[in-house]
């Protein structure tokens, strides 16, 4: 039984790292003063100019969007009303 258990756990990471998201090449056009026109959209103004995020978190009071690529990830932090209170990027955006 304890081996079956773990061979389930590996085959559980095997298909979670081949489940992971495409990352989002748009990203890396994020600059500085386009991502500080982020703040004070709301979800859907910036889904609908971004799309589906890579990675979507929520906690009591905020809410995260990340989208990544291989050099660059843009942080979109909502408050709880679903407005944009911050951005930032991080790694290699041009």
């Amino acid at each position: 039984m304890k081996y079956f258990v773990l061979s389930l756990g590996i085959m559980g990471m095997i298909t979670g790292c081949s489940m992971r998201p495409k990352s989002f090449e748009g990203v890396v056009h994020a600059r500085p003063q386009a991502v500080a026109s982020l703040i004070g959209q709301s979800r859907t103004q910036i889904h609908s100019r971004f799309g589906v995020p890579t990675l979507s978190r929520t906690e009591k009071t905020q809410s995260l969007w990340s989208y990544q690529s291989d050099s660059c990830a843009l942080l979109i932090y909502f408050d709880k009303i679903g407005v944009c209170q911050y951005a930032e990027t991080r790694g290699k955006c041009q």
